[in-house]
């Protein structure tokens, strides 16, 4: 099917260019697209690429395709300001990305400086909240999932002795979720007995990280890491029949992260923006079109992702002005998502109040009802 797409994308450059029109517009897309922490990125890059293959099937943008510039940020701040600058250089009007906090905290300066949009698909960190700026996010802010999957920890299953391992690879969002779910637990008069960092892409040794968590003789570990680190810390942890409540976050929530961790993983739970077990018609049409394309499920930063293409598809259908956009967006605030209607405030955050508990059951995500 994907053959297929890129033969009618094929054709649609061939009339277009036939008719003699304009030039298509160009969209950057930047994230991690290589190494231990890629997943994201990939899962990110196939969404949009998805979005906008759709609408170039359909015909462009009042007659223009959409052409996606893609860039590799490595994990590296040095490289994400090159790329966001060969992107800006290659005629791009506006950025989808970067996926990881850290990286978007590192742009953020040059996105201003050069008065180009960027609208991150996961980026959640409290850092970079309460500016009027250009950057933009769909992911809500990781302080309101960080609250209730606090509040689940607190109230469903009563932990008092909880470590957390985080990941410093990702340092603007990992260490936030540290310091402010330790935060949630003091409202309850408990806190972190342990935490625990290590950076994943160093090589850790995660039988040693195993370790360090069962000697604090917990009763429920937080694990802020990328799928991958979250599901070998999970399989040491089964090793030595470890019996505590497991939280994450979204950004080990991917197909991955059950792939890689099979039985020692069920049981995790995580505090989601959308329901990837949704009914609803428009999100099963989107699942149902990335299967077809990807041969797999979509995960939250498909999803996230997809809907960042939706927004930037709807605004290049008011203006492709790269001046114009930032202000088009914010005069239009309010944007339609797969499962709910994505509102930005005045301050590009997608503020959004309904949640969802996920938990990982014989090999699936299901959303439970606690």
């Amino acid at each position: 099917m994907k053959s297929l797409r890129y033969s009618v994308l094929l054709l649609a450059w061939v009339l277009l260019i036939s008719c003699g029109e304009k030039e298509p517009v160009k969209v950057g897309f930047t994230s991690w697209l290589s190494g231990p922490n890629s997943v994201l990125g990939i899962a990110g890059r196939d969404a949009v690429e998805l979005a906008f293959d759709q609408v170039n099937e359909a015909g462009g943008i009042n007659g223009r395709l959409v052409e996606l510039v893609i860039k590799d940020d490595l994990g590296d701040a040095e490289q994400a300001v090159k790329g966001d600058r060969e992107l800006i250089d290659a005629g791009c009007v506006a950025i989808l990305g970067h996926m990881h906090s850290s990286m978007c905290i590192a742009a953020l300066p040059q996105i201003n400086e050069q008065k180009i949009l960027m609208i991150s698909p996961t980026a959640s960190s409290d850092q970079l909240s309460g500016q009027d700026d250009y950057f933009f996010r769909i992911a809500p802010l990781a302080s309101m999932e960080i609250e209730k999957l606090a509040k689940y920890a607190v109230d469903n299953l009563n932990l008092k002795n909880m470590v957390c391992v985080y990941d410093m690879s990702n340092q603007g969002y990992s260490e936030r979720w540290n310091s402010d779910f330790n935060g949630e637990l003091k409202k309850s008069g408990r806190s972190f007995i342990r935490s625990i960092p290590f950076n994943s892409v160093e090589n850790p040794d995660y039988g040693k990280i195993a370790e360090s968590i069962m000697s604090a003789e917990p009763d429920g570990l937080l694990l802020v890491a990328n799928s991958i680190s979250t599901a070998l810390i999970c399989q040491q942890l089964d090793k030595r029949d470890a019996r505590i409540g497991l939280l994450s976050t979204g950004w080990a929530n991917s197909d991955d992260f059950i792939q890689t961790g099979g039985p020692a993983v069920n049981g995790v739970t995580f505090a989601q923006a959308r329901d990837l077990n949704s009914s609803g018609e428009k999100y099963r049409d989107f699942v149902d079109s990335f299967k077809e394309s990807y041969n797999r499920a979509p995960d939250m930063a498909s999803i996230y992702s997809y809907e960042a293409a939706l927004v930037m598809i709807d605004l290049l259908k008011k203006t492709t002005d790269r001046d114009k956009l930032r202000e088009e967006l914010k005069s239009t605030g309010r944007f339609d998502g797969l499962q709910q209607d994505i509102t930005f405030d005045a301050f590009g955050e997608n503020r959004q109040e309904e949640y969802f508990y996920l938990q990982v059951r014989d090999g699936k995500l299901v959303t439970i009802n606690p």
